[in-house]
């Protein structure tokens, strides 16, 4: 038996809904969390809905067209250059 591994990029889902907040967060990274969530808004704006449907179940599956490109981008960038993209990605840079 094969087990699928679903690969997503921003995908419209309830999970965020039940996402727990820190009782008490830390101050300092308030400026690098504002950063995260203008950017996890703007990719749940743009996010694919969540399905995953094959007669001829793969290993993988990139959800959507931007878990392609990540999923592109992370067999050929060379680590570093991967790693500062999502920083940058998310307002960390």
């Amino acid at each position: 038996m094969r087990v699928a591994v679903i690969e997503p990029a921003a995908t419209k889902t309830s999970f965020e809904s039940s996402t727990v907040q820190a009782d008490k967060p830390l101050a300092i990274y308030n400026p690098s969390r504002a950063k995260y969530l203008i950017a996890f808004e703007n990719s749940m704006a743009a996010a694919d809905p969540a399905a995953a449907r094959d007669k001829t179940p793969l290993l993988r599956y990139p959800s959507g067209n931007t878990a392609r490109q990540v999923a592109f981008a992370r067999r050929f960038f060379p680590r570093p250059l991967f790693d500062k993209i999502l920083r940058k990605q998310f307002g960390l840079a």
